[in-house]
């Protein structure tokens, strides 16, 4: 339970939100091979100011959200100084570690 606070606060600071909410579950949105096999994640709204269900972000674990948020804030440092190349390879290659 302590994981998921620290989560759930590194979301919020981050301007970002559980969707819906925070325990794993399947969604009708989900992908529907998902679906099918009955696959439960967590689902986090990466802008809670705009929280629309076509960039819900699924995640497997606490970690892949904690990993997640890491990388979204080295992102959001190197393109508030001009690294703007530097800041889309930090989340390209986060997305490359999570691939399944």
């Amino acid at each position: 339970m302590a994981r998921k606070k620290q989560v759930s606060k590194r979301l919020a600071e981050l301007g970002m939100a559980w969707a819906v909410r925070d325990d794993k579950f399947t969604d009708p949105g989900d992908p529907m091979d998902a679906q099918v096999r009955g696959e439960k994640t967590y689902h986090v709204h990466p802008d809670r100011t705009r929280p629309e269900g076509t960039a819900v972000k699924r995640f497997h674990s606490l970690q892949e959200i904690a990993d997640y948020c890491n990388a979204v804030e080295m992102a959001q440092q190197l393109f508030a100084a001009g690294e703007y190349l530097a800041a889309e390879n930090v989340m390209d290659n986060y997305w490359e570690s999570v691939a399944y």
